[in-house]
């Protein structure tokens, strides 16, 4: 005993096992879906994309990603594409198709957003130049991180933070600021330290004062 009907073009077709007289229904490939294990990428580990489909006969799958301006790149032929190491440059926007003899269907897109600890922090002093008792000098710092970075301020090799700010105002600076600054940006995943910063405040004179030997700043 066998009967068919078919639906909407020849898409859907029913079956009956002799047997059991059970209908089989033959269907375009539906409910596609791209996901993501695990659902948090980490740079360096191990990231699995499969794309699966409600489907009968099994459907065939293509993975892609979406390049900027541009159509989908076929990344992988199959249900699955591994990143045994994934890194930042991975990080971007990915759909499958998923085909068979009856009818194809394209997945909603996912966002990989690749996380990573803190780069090397780059450090500035501004203004640049001979550094005047009393007068305003801000250290700077920045580094590349996913999530972005916190940052924290300490003076030659103290522990002791002397800032939290990203940007560190030392107003109305004394000779006793002068030191060697670094910088630490910290995340989630990690912390890195910069090199020195080197601050060293002038001391002006002033002739008159001298002939008292009397000098502006405490040397």
């Amino acid at each position: 005993l066998f009967s068919q009907v078919s639906q909407s073009r020849n898409v859907k077709f029913k079956k009956y096992v002799n047997s059991t007289n059970s209908p089989v229904t033959d269907d375009a490939p539906r409910t596609t879906v791209l996901s993501v294990t695990p659902s948090e990428t980490v740079e360096g580990s191990s990231v699995t994309l499969t794309c699966s489909s409600d489907a009968n006969p099994a459907a065939k799958y293509n993975i892609y990603r979406v390049n900027e301006g541009q159509h989908g790149q076929l990344l992988r032929t199959g249900p699955q594409s591994v990143f045994s190491s994934i890194q930042v440059s991975d990080t971007g926007r990915y759909y499958c198709t998923a085909g068979n003899d009856l009818g194809s269907q394209t997945s909603p897109s996912i966002d990989i957003n690749v996380k990573y600890a803190p780069r090397s922090p780059s450090v500035s002093l501004s203004p640049s130049g001979d550094i005047m008792e009393g007068s305003s000098v801000t250290l700077s710092c920045s580094s590349d991180a996913n999530p972005a970075a916190s940052y924290s301020w300490r003076k030659n090799n103290n522990q002791s933070v002397v800032s939290k700010d990203q940007q560190f105002v030392l107003s109305s600076i004394l000779s006793s600021d002068s030191g060697q600054y670094y910088c630490t940006a910290q995340n989630e995943l990690g912390e890195k330290t910069s090199g020195p910063v080197s601050v060293q405040v002038t001391c002006e004179s002033n002739f008159f004062l001298l002939l008292f030997l009397k000098y502006s700043c405490t040397l």
